[in-house]
């Protein structure tokens, strides 16, 4: 047996596209928006917890005091949807928590999205 067939085949699909060949450009350009959602997410979420945290301490702790990796637990992620995904995080005086929670409900949405066409695109070609 020699070395080449030794790796996994999945081995092959990781960096050679489906069934080794070549990965579709669409693919890729798929996964580059999803990798920079992903980024964008993480930078909303932080600033989102750092103005509740200093102009809401009340919602803020109403939440559990999260943060993007020390305070994450499934408690808290919880409570953060549900702050977001009804009326609670649009119902600020301050406009820019407004704003904020606005972007991260369109991304909740958005995401799955790209990455079922990501996904779409990678294995039809």
């Amino acid at each position: 047996m020699s070395r080449a067939n030794s790796v996994p085949r999945g081995f092959f699909f990781l960096v050679g596209g489906v069934a080794g060949g070549p990965i579709p450009p669409m693919a890729v350009a798929f996964f580059v928006m999803l990798f920079a959602t992903a980024a964008v997410w993480l930078l909303l979420i932080a600033r989102l917890f750092s103005l509740l945290r200093d102009r809401h301490p009340a919602a803020y702790e109403a939440m559990g005091s999260p943060s993007l990796f020390w305070n994450n637990s499934v408690r808290n992620q919880w409570l953060f949807l549900k702050f977001v995904m009804t009326s609670r995080g649009r119902n600020f005086d301050d406009r820019e928590i407004v704003r904020l929670v606005g972007f991260i409900r369109i991304i909740l949405v958005v995401y799955p999205m790209l990455f079922v066409a990501g996904a779409a695109a990678l294995f039809l070609g």
